[in-house]
């Protein structure tokens, strides 16, 4: 398990983080082993207001009940579906419901495993 600090491309770093537990494989590729969870947003002046998330072994982000179906309560990650390395520097799109697609980067990943 690891955890993962990412940055919408068209973002900007301290105020749209994104932070989410992954399952890894010793090579750095998602493992679709089980639902995990994260948070959108941070704690940096302007940062937009945090928002914890469940991520499901799909890909498939929910964002909980505080939003209606059509608010941007769900996303699709893409990390699953082609033989990524989720290392700093990685590419991947979320498909938000509401919002579209948007490219991420991986700003670190931190291993919480012993």
């Amino acid at each position: 398990m690891a955890n993962l600090h990412i940055v919408r491309l068209e973002g900007d770093s301290e105020t749209d983080p994104i932070s989410l537990q992954l399952w890894l494989d010793k090579a750095g590729q998602p493992l679709a082993r089980g639902t995990t969870f994260g948070v959108v947003g941070g704690l940096a002046p302007g940062s937009e207001p945090i928002i914890p998330f469940v991520l499901f072994k799909d890909g498939t982000i929910d964002c909980g009940s505080g939003y209606e179906e059509t608010d941007g309560r769900y996303g699709k990650a893409n990390f699953y579906e082609q033989n990524r390395i989720m290392e700093r520097g990685a590419l991947f799109t979320i498909d938000w419901q509401e919002d579209g697609a948007h490219t991420y980067r991986v700003l670190s990943v931190t291993s919480l495993s012993s």
